[in-house]
């Protein structure tokens, strides 16, 4: 954080998207890479470029073969950045979204389906990046934490 608590972090962040808004072609797109464990991180970014007048088109995750040195040396990380593609407000409403336990039960469902073609889906941290995932497609940001998250996946996996 470099001393900076998280509402300095979203002015900085809401300046710079607000400066992309300025040179951005009228139907132009914008992609960000964006690595966070923090909800109030998350919260801060989706707070920043709605602020400066973007929406969220398209998210996904990049799979990146070698972790940054945060991932390798600390316990709660995510595997993958998501990757957000945003685009000049149409001022959608934010979708309404399930409880993270909810949420987290779907991801393992889905990771179990996916288990034999693709084991990097059922590691906790690529759930984690996931989870972030879902609630960036509804424009919000997820409401706890990666440590929270890791949490509630055993939970959730001792209740299967």
């Amino acid at each position: 954080a470099q001393g900076k608590g998280i509402a300095h972090y979203q002015s900085l962040l809401t300046q710079a998207f607000g400066e992309i808004q300025r040179i951005l072609k009228p139907d132009g797109r914008v992609t960000v890479a964006f690595h966070s464990t923090q909800a109030g991180v998350w919260k801060a970014l989706v707070n920043a470029y709605t602020g400066a007048g973007f929406s969220l088109e398209h998210s996904s995750i990049l799979d990146k073969k070698q972790g940054s040195f945060k991932q390798v040396t600390t316990t709660n990380f995510a595997k993958g950045d998501p990757l957000i593609l945003l685009r000049p407000s149409l001022s959608r409403a934010n979708a309404p979204t399930m409880r993270p336990r909810e949420i987290i039960r779907q991801l393992v469902s889905q990771a179990e389906d996916r288990r034999g073609n693709e084991p990097d889906e059922w590691t906790p941290q690529r759930l984690y990046s996931r989870f972030v995932e879902h609630y960036l497609k509804r424009h919000t940001s997820p409401p706890i934490d990666a440590e929270q998250f890791y949490i509630e996946l055993a939970l959730t996996n001792s209740d299967v």
